[in-house]
């Protein structure tokens, strides 16, 4: 519908610019603004509009709120009346455990001894964060379990207090595409499956579902998107290096990024099969600090993230100071898990 309404706009814009030139005087002048005009109604109603919603490149303007299921608003009721307190002593439901067990390769490696607390974690974000989905899209509780589950996998050994900026998010039916607000300036032209800002994380469904069933991939979209969360939770930056500005933390982890980085570019370069893709080493080159021109390497912890859960053994052989590194971070150390991995 909305692609003929931009073509009978572009017939118009036609017709007043051949109007334009038959005609003088004030007649041609107001016949070609209309043609300007009538032009550019048929560009933004037929195509940035129209295509738009066949091809589903603006996706993510047509959201809404992903209904919220019996058990999530009594687990809302619960934090109203009892406070997050409340929420911890509050039953984890087994038809929860089920839709974890049944999609999540992650938690059913994680020992029984930490499921309490994953549990519990996973409840407050429940109560915590917002979830929006794509029109074109069947989007509900068992989804929104799942990314909860898996993200507070990430915080298991730490505390919620990682995600205290995380308020949204959004469940995509298409990829998100490169002409969204959000493109990467070091990657024109491509297809993202998900992305993070400083307090919402966009996931394209069918890739996140798929790499959390997988679970020995060395791919995560959920836990990829949650680990930018993470690294830009104390100065809104994603750079790969955790910790507030100045702190002996951040200082360790640059130090780490001096060391590392430059290895695993020259071993992409070579062609090595490395435990770490290429993507771990995107760099930003407009970042520009007081001390010249750095580089950020906003994919590297993200990346490590992925691996150190899903790939944990070879990271640890090919990159035992990173394995280490993350081990330390994230207060886990998903090796002595790996008799139970099942993928």
């Amino acid at each position: 519908m909305l692609m003929s309404v931009g073509v009978a706009f572009a017939v118009g814009a036609v017709l007043n610019l051949i109007s334009g030139f038959r005609n003088e005087g004030v007649d041609a002048l107001f016949s070609f603004v209309l043609a300007i005009i009538l032009g550019l109604f048929s560009w933004w109603v037929g195509w940035k509009k129209g295509y738009g919603l066949l091809s589903g490149a603006t996706d993510w303007q047509r959201i809404y709120d992903v209904p919220i299921s019996g058990s999530i608003q009594q687990l809302k009721n619960v934090l109203q009346t009892g406070g997050m307190e409340a929420v911890a002593q509050y039953p984890f439901p087994e038809h929860w455990k089920e839709t974890l067990f049944s999609h999540s390769a992650l938690y059913r490696r994680i020992p029984d001894e930490l499921k309490d607390r994953l549990h519990r974690f996973t409840k407050y974000f429940l109560t915590e964060v917002e979830f929006n989905g794509g029109l074109v899209g069947d989007f509900g509780e068992d989804e929104m379990v799942l990314v909860a589950g898996e993200a507070c996998v990430l915080i298991l050994g730490r505390d919620y207090w990682d995600y205290r900026k995380l308020s949204l998010v959004e469940l995509r039916k298409f990829p998100i595409l490169d002409n969204e607000e959000f493109t990467l300036p070091w990657e024109p032209n491509a297809h993202y499956a998900g992305h993070a800002t400083i307090n919402t994380v966009r996931l394209h469904w069918d890739t996140a579902l798929l790499d959390s069933s997988e679970g020995a991939s060395g791919n995560n979209l959920i836990l990829h998107e949650f680990a930018h969360i993470m690294d830009s939770a104390d100065d809104g930056k994603c750079q790969s290096i955790l910790g507030r500005t100045g702190s002996e933390e951040a200082r360790q982890w640059e130090a780490l990024l001096e060391e590392e980085f430059p290895k695993l570019v020259e071993a992409h370069k070579r062609g090595e099969d490395h435990v770490l893709p290429p993507y771990a080493i995107s760099v930003d080159p407009a970042h520009i600090t007081i001390r010249g021109i750095k580089k950020q390497r906003p994919e590297f912890f993200s990346c490590a993230t992925e691996v150190f859960f899903e790939k944990s053994e070879r990271l640890q052989n090919e990159c035992p100071k990173i394995y280490e590194a993350m081990k330390g971070f994230y207060k886990l150390d998903p090796i002595s898990w790996s008799n139970l991995q099942d993928a």
